[in-house]
């Protein structure tokens, strides 16, 4: 049986992540301890190598500390793999789109951050079935927007192709009628 959170709960937690949470991930030595930490709540041993792979790199470095503190609502025993995807992909991914403050700030962003969090470990939200849970995920979420606009750019790049094969075929096909006559 899948692990249900509280949304609200959750989100409420992350509207009150103060500034020196923020700080922790300037200084590497604290924001090491913070995924250490973080990984121990869970019965997570890492080694030194392990800790430095999952040390982000300079743009997810804030998004990173404000999941540290997130995921000390997260119930023990939330999977490894969830964590690390978390951390290596789902956040590298997200800082590159919007400024971890907004997480903090915006409405939608915050749900999204948590939504994301929760997805990515596995666990369900408290009174949503995973359907509509998928659902509002996808309604906020700023990666799927971006996902949704890229897929749409190359739609339109692959039909502005075939139009321009198109012109160019009957272009051809005239010159070949025109030779012929």
């Amino acid at each position: 049986m899948t692990q249900s959170v509280l949304l609200s709960r959750w989100i409420d937690h992350l509207s009150r992540t103060g500034p020196q949470t923020l700080e922790a991930a300037a200084n590497n030595s604290l924001l090491g301890a913070l995924l250490w930490d973080t990984y121990h709540r869970q019965g997570v041993s890492l080694s030194l190598d392990d800790l430095g792979r999952l040390l982000p790199l300079e743009g997810s470095r804030v998004a990173t500390a404000i999941a540290c503190r997130i995921l000390t609502l997260a119930p023990v025993g939330v999977s490894r793999t969830g964590l690390d995807t978390l951390i290596q992909t789902t956040l590298p991914q997200l800082a590159r789109f919007s400024k971890p403050q907004q997480w903090l700030t915006d409405e939608d962003g915050r749900e999204e951050f948590v939504r994301l969090v929760v997805r990515d470990l596995g666990l369900a939200v408290e009174g949503e079935s995973p359907q509509v849970s998928a659902d509002r995920l996808q309604s906020v979420s700023l990666l799927e927007r971006r996902r949704l606009a890229e897929a749409s750019r190359e739609a339109e790049v692959r039909a502005r192709a075939v139009r321009e094969a198109l012109v160019a075929e009957a272009a051809k096909a005239a010159a070949d009628k025109y030779s012929r006559e």
